[in-house]
């Protein structure tokens, strides 16, 4: 068994090392703190999409915006005033929101970000979870939790609670807040309108540090984060239904449109309801997701698209990347920080030996793609030296430098020993919170075994 000694608390109070915990957990796990020399770069989420493919996706660094079919920008968390990138979600017809560290931002097609116009909006917030045609938000504080429905105008209290709930999930049905107490994993279910379907308790694996809710269009399931590793199951009444171990992450499960779900564990995809099933041939894979009707993986070179037969097409790559619009940055804030942040990410695009394709065409219009950027003069070739990574696919051939481990979030995952050289990962961020949240758990046991 692993020491359980990683550093002293005496100084801390259990309620002060909760609270940094808490404020870590917001960023779910696949939140990168922006700097060069950190996690490898590497996509996400998909944020937001139309007929022709992604148009917004969370990065380690930053966030991709679609501005034509060879090229997105890089949009920085500096342009709300952040320098970690947090969760976002597209408002069902209307524009796309940050959960940023100052409160709720609105993203307009442009890329440009303002507030959410409602007071209520200016509080962090844990995640996004949507369901049918509206969008969800957990927030979570030391007066309890609260879920809330967003729209472009306004938010609406759907559900509070007196508990910490840390994650969300929804399925075509149902939202559930799942949370991790000493012993349990507890769900609750809920309706779009904050009716209580259900509230569930299982024991915990052993040795629990945090839970990670994931669902299907049918199924909740939940991602348990141990100090030995990772564990996939379902809250099944006062039952935990183990499906899953792995020695450093697990991704999905994610469902296709036909019904069938895969799973990543350590970066190798499998099929379900057949874990122990591996699919050969397929890259690795560091994250699997769905919006919409576009089920896709993360991969090296960016995103591939999901079939029946495993990892399909390329339907982004890292190497499209161009610099961000620094005219786009709010009055109030520096675009030098944004810039800062563009050339932290390209130098890490670098170290992979990533090739930027050319930008489009400088046009008048600063809305349109080909706006004058930031960083024009510089080389657009990152990885002068280096191997130009390989087009992304199932061939898997790039080889990626060893990366930290990253906790489970939003489905991304890293590899296990044995592919430590080739799968790009960003979980030395996610390392801090697995270590704090540990800490918390063992400050409390020790507060307990004195007070006896």
């Amino acid at each position: 068994m692993r020491s359980r000694s990683l550093f002293s608390l005496r100084w801390w109070g259990r309620a002060q090392l909760g609270a940094v915990a808490l404020g870590l957990a917001s960023s779910l796990l696949a939140a990168a703190r922006v700097s060069a020399h950190g996690p490898a770069p590497s996509a996400l989420a998909i944020v937001d999409d139309d007929a022709d493919g992604p148009k917004m996706i969370r990065l380690t660094g930053g966030y991709a915006r679609r501005v034509d079919a060879s090229h997105y920008q890089f949009l920085c968390p500096a342009a709300w005033g952040d320098d970690v990138v947090l969760p976002a979600a597209t408002i069902p017809g209307g524009p796309v929101v940050v959960a940023g560290g100052r409160g709720l931002y609105l993203v307009d097609a442009n890329g440009v970000a303002t507030p959410h116009p409602d007071p209520l909006a200016a509080k962090p917030a844990t995640d996004f979870a949507r369901l049918g045609d509206k969008l969800y938000v957990l927030r979570t504080s030391a007066e309890g939790s609260e879920v809330l429905e967003v729209t472009p105008t306004q938010l609406r209290m759907v559900f509070a609670d007196s508990g910490n709930w840390t994650s969300i999930a929804a399925t075509a049905s149902a939202i559930a807040l799942q949370r991790l107490t000493d012993t349990h994993v507890e769900q609750a279910r809920i309706t779009a309108d904050g009716i209580v379907l259900g509230r569930d308790s299982a024991p915990a694996p052993l040795e629990p540090i945090l839970v990670i809710a994931r669902a299907t269009t049918q199924e909740f399931y939940a991602v348990v984060a141990t100090t030995t590793g990772r564990e996939l199951g379902q809250v099944q009444g006062d039952q935990w239904k183990r499906i899953e171990l792995a020695s450093s992450s697990i991704a999905g499960p994610v469902e296709l449109p036909n019904g069938e779900s895969f799973i990543a564990v350590d970066t190798d995809l499998v099929r379900l309801p057949e874990p122990q099933t591996l699919l050969e041939g397929m890259p690795p894979v560091s994250c699997l997701g769905r919006l919409g009707d576009i089920a896709y993986a993360c991969t090296r070179d960016g995103l591939a698209s999901m079939s029946q037969a495993g990892v399909g097409q390329p339907i982004f790559q890292l190497a499209s990347m161009m610099p961000p619009d620094l005219s786009k940055i709010a009055p109030t804030l520096d675009p030098s920080l944004c810039e800062s942040q563009w050339e932290h990410f390209r130098f890490d695009l670098l170290a992979l030996g990533v090739t930027l394709t050319e930008p489009p065409p400088v046009t008048s219009d600063p809305g349109q793609a080909g706006a004058p950027v930031a960083g024009t003069t510089a080389p657009n070739t990152a990885g002068a030296g280096g191997a130009p990574i390989a087009a992304a696919g199932a061939s898997g051939s790039a080889v990626v430098p060893a990366n930290p481990e990253p906790a489970a979030d939003s489905g991304c995952t890293v590899s296990r020993g044995r592919r430590s050289g080739e799968s790009a990962s960003f979980a030395w961020f996610a390392g801090a919170l697995v270590a704090l949240a540990f800490a918390r758990r063992r400050c409390g046991h020790r507060q307990r075994t004195r007070s006896h």
